[in-house]
């Protein structure tokens, strides 16, 4: 809990500092290393710890990183502006110019021609959820409404 307290805390006060800074934060567990740093709109920090690196960037210039499954569908006109990894885990958020339901019918679609299974989908109205598998991997899609009937907000997480 302190541990957690602590790291919370410091990532707060980097992140307002607004330039890059590197931290070493010493734990009861270990040693945990917090770079930040900011670059026009975009803001990039990485938390390194003995149980393994995560690393997040926000912003407007965010991109599809490399290490991203090829496998999982990015729908065509949708914009990046975060990802982030944690050990085996991608994690990417993009919105895009269309309607929620059209969004969702089309990942299901398109997960399935991957090769994915979709395992349970849920529609809460303004939320749409897709739980796929592949191997020894799992796709989780959330779509939700944007700010407009024809905005959706897409967060795409797979991991083993």
């Amino acid at each position: 809990m302190k541990t957690s307290l602590l790291i919370t805390l410091t990532v707060l006060l980097i992140g307002v500092s607004g330039c890059k800074q590197k931290r070493t934060i010493k734990t009861d567990d270990g040693n945990v290393e917090i770079t930040q740093s900011k670059s026009g709109d975009d803001f990039r920090m990485e938390i390194k710890g003995q149980d393994g690196k995560s690393a997040m960037t926000v912003g407007d210039t965010v991109s599809i990183p490399d290490s991203f499954p090829k496998d999982v569908p990015i729908l065509a006109g949708a914009k990046p502006f975060m990802n982030a990894t944690q050990d085996k885990l991608e994690i990417l958020h993009l919105k895009i110019q269309q309607p929620l339901a059209a969004v969702a019918r089309e990942y299901q679609e398109k997960l399935k021609a991957e090769g994915w299974k979709i395992e349970s989908t849920a529609n809460m109205g303004e939320m749409s959820m897709i739980q796929a598998m592949k191997d020894n991997r799992t796709c989780s899609v959330v779509i939700s409404k944007g700010s407009g009937d024809a905005e959706a907000t897409i967060q795409l997480a797979v991991g083993e």
